[in-house]
């Protein structure tokens, strides 16, 4: 990844590397497209998708309850009253 980095800013000048982009997006869509497609024919997955729903939902929700508490404690540690930062 630091390489591509690398790569990217040193050749950032090229008029034809702002393409790169639009190929990223394209080339992530499609892959995405074809796992969906690979999930919706795998039979073992289909029929196991309601368990697979409630165990997204739980983690889901402990992520957002995690978030919120960091949040809140972030907020209220570095934000002292007064609006006076650490």
């Amino acid at each position: 990844m630091f390489a591509g980095i690398l790569v990217g800013f040193v050749l950032r000048k090229l008029p034809h590397i702002g393409k790169v982009n639009k190929t990223v997006s394209m080339t992530v869509f499609c892959m995405l497209f074809l796992m969906g497609a690979s999930i919706g024919s795998n039979r073992d997955i289909i029929s196991h998708l309601a368990s697979f729903g409630w165990q997204a939902l739980v983690l889901a929700l402990w992520g957002l309850a995690g978030s919120v508490i960091v949040g809140w404690a972030v907020y209220r540690f570095v934000f002292r009253k007064g609006g006076d930062k650490l």
